[in-house]
């Protein structure tokens, strides 16, 4: 249920990270996240995604031709942590 999830760091709706190097902004890097999930004895899931939006070329079901479409990286608990299937 969405009223259930917490978000750590700073959300950027636009998916950027041209703030980078320098910027200030709240992140956390991937051994962190590896811990915090570790260690972690309060939420059901633990999610990551990277705020990092990639151009890609792909097929969506049904269609015959490629077509161009953004992606983000996401931790292979996203979608779990989401309650979705990455299948549907």
């Amino acid at each position: 249920m969405a009223e259930q999830l917490v978000l750590f760091g700073k959300a950027q709706a636009s998916g950027s990270t041209s703030f980078f190097p320098h910027g200030s902004t709240q992140l956390f890097s991937y051994p962190f996240f590896r811990e915090f999930r570790r260690r972690n004895q309060v939420f059901s899931e633990v999610g990551a995604i990277q705020s990092y939006l990639v151009t890609s070329h792909g097929r969506v079901e049904g269609d015959a031709g490629l077509e161009k479409m953004k992606v983000e990286l996401v931790s292979g608990t996203y979608f779990h942590t989401l309650g979705v299937n990455a299948g549907d």
